[in-house]
């Protein structure tokens, strides 16, 4: 994909975003004001003008910016640098003419359009702002760059299917087909389910149902393939068809809970997948026993939970992550994701 046709400016209807860009234009106001104290006395009563104006600049440029969001997502990366930067400087002109009249008001209204003072503000807006859209482009060139390696990870996991799991499926849909043909068709079915999601865009979001789903149909592969020594539970107290998460995020993990812990178990064991919402936040736990030896934890799990995290700070940042623990021959891992809702189930119930 083309770069530059990626909008990179942050998006300033958020919160964070507006908090940063008030931080931002208090600390140039400071800057200014230590400035202008090398030449005169410092004054309370102008860093309080100056901050009340820049503020006014940097609030106004950002609800604008706000509202050109949809049109900015259009553009290529120059446009967009160039209305920004066009956009702080009408503000700033427009602000400054405004500001410079109110303080003739006091002493007798008479309109002035313009004052060396304006031309000094435009000026100082445009090389702020310059130097912020390069930083905003800099800070995107670095996510993009991070999202093509992991999409490049994500394509070499794919490619790199794990053979022995295949050949062992096969084994079993060989041998289920002499003595149980409805289960050798339901193992084809699972497979091929679970090959067909492999091969799709990991970044899109699906349905959590369709997930647990797709985790259930390779459960049961699992389960037909090692019998009583693989134990299932799941523990979902949420409506799952409402919820959306990340394609193949849950998979992953029970693989690992089945080859890294039960497998290795003479008497092999459960594995719990529990489910639940708190405070606006989806929490999946998977809980697995594992071989202790001498109290290190287990290895062998690290790519695939590398690759999840990365998928997940491309997808939500801070909001989402994973946490593994180990403790008393037990592993769990934590997954937890902002709560996305399904509004196309929510439309049709």
């Amino acid at each position: 994909m083309n770069t530059t046709s990626r909008a990179f400016v942050p998006n300033l209807c958020q919160a964070e975003a507006v908090l940063a860009v008030i931080l931002v234009a208090q600390v140039l106001v400071f800057v200014f004001a230590l400035v202008a104290a090398s030449y005169h006395a410092f004054s309370w009563l102008e860093l309080g003008r100056i901050t009340l104006f820049v503020q006014w600049v940097a609030l106004t440029s950002a609800a604008l910016l706000c509202a050109l969001k949809q049109i900015m997502a259009r553009l290529k990366a120059h446009w967009v640098a160039l209305l920004v930067v066009a956009l702080v400087c009408l503000v700033t002109l427009l602000l400054s003419v405004l500001a410079l009249n109110v303080e003739t008001y006091v002493q007798g209204f008479q309109w002035r359009w313009w004052q060396p003072q304006v031309a000094i503000n435009v000026a100082v807006a445009a090389l702020v702002a310059g130097l912020l859209v390069r930083y905003w482009y800099l800070q995107a060139q670095l996510r993009w760059q991070s999202e093509a390696e992991l999409e490049a990870r994500i394509q070499a996991l794919q490619a790199r299917i794990r053979p022995h799991f295949l050949f062992n499926s096969m084994n079993i849909i060989a041998s289920l087909i002499a003595i149980n043909p409805e289960q050798a068709e339901q193992a084809v079915e699972d497979l091929a389910e679970l090959f067909r999601m492999s091969l799709e865009n990991h970044e899109k979001e699906i349905p959590l149902s369709k997930e647990l789903a797709l985790c259930q149909r390779y459960g049961r592969l699992e389960q037909w393939r090692m019998g009583e020594r693989l134990r299932w539970r799941w523990e979902v107290e949420v409506a799952a068809e409402n919820y959306l998460v990340p394609a193949l995020c849950l998979q992953p993990l029970l693989e690992n809970a089945v080859y890294h812990g039960v497998q290795k178990l003479e008497k092999g064991g459960e594995i719990v997948v529990h489910v639940k919402e708190r405070a606006a936040t989806l929490v999946v736990q998977v809980t697995n026993p594992v071989l202790s030896i001498k109290g290190e934890s287990p290895s062998g799990q690290r790519m695939a939970l590398a690759n999840i995290r990365a998928r997940l700070e491309v997808l939500y940042g801070k909001q989402a992550g994973l946490k593994t623990t180990y403790s008393a021959q037990q592993f769990k891992v934590l997954l937890w994701l902002p709560v996305r809702r399904n509004d196309a189930n929510t439309r049709v119930r």
